[in-house]
């Protein structure tokens, strides 16, 4: 786990937006986790797959609870 939230981490100094887009976003890495650390950051996620969507949206409720 600590391995994928350093590598998500680590490509914040490079955004240069307000927005961000990330597309086949899978499990919600990284756009969860840059949304968290830098909510200044409007971040869009887009998936193909239902269930990984079902997924990040059930994520994404908890978080802001």
């Amino acid at each position: 786990m600590t391995h994928h939230f350093l590598d998500c981490l680590a490509v914040i100094p490079f955004i240069k937006s307000s927005t961000l887009l990330d597309v086949g976003t899978g499990a919600g890495l990284p756009g969860i986790v840059i949304a968290i650390v830098n909510p200044d950051i409007k971040v869009s996620l887009i998936d193909k797959v239902g269930k990984k969507i079902t997924f990040i949206k059930r994520i994404s409720r908890r978080i802001r609870d």
